[in-house]
């Protein structure tokens, strides 16, 4: 299947997902809301959740 994310990295697993995660906070290039998950493409992607989205957006229009 088409990935409907191409633009995003894929990863193989969960595994390499998460190493990734880990090497970019220690180098502070992401937060800690980064997660992988499953695309419908068999891939794995890295994203935020849409609470730690909503989150961010409402802080950032200064609506705590």
């Amino acid at each position: 299947m088409l990935c409907p994310h191409p633009d995003k990295t894929q990863y193989a697993s969960m595994r390499e997902a998460w190493w990734a995660i880990e090497e970019a906070q220690r180098s502070r290039r992401v937060g800690a809301d980064l997660k992988p998950y499953a695309c419908v493409c068999g891939a794995i992607h890295l994203g935020h959740s849409q609470s730690s989205l909503t989150e961010r957006i409402r802080k950032a229009l200064g609506r705590d």
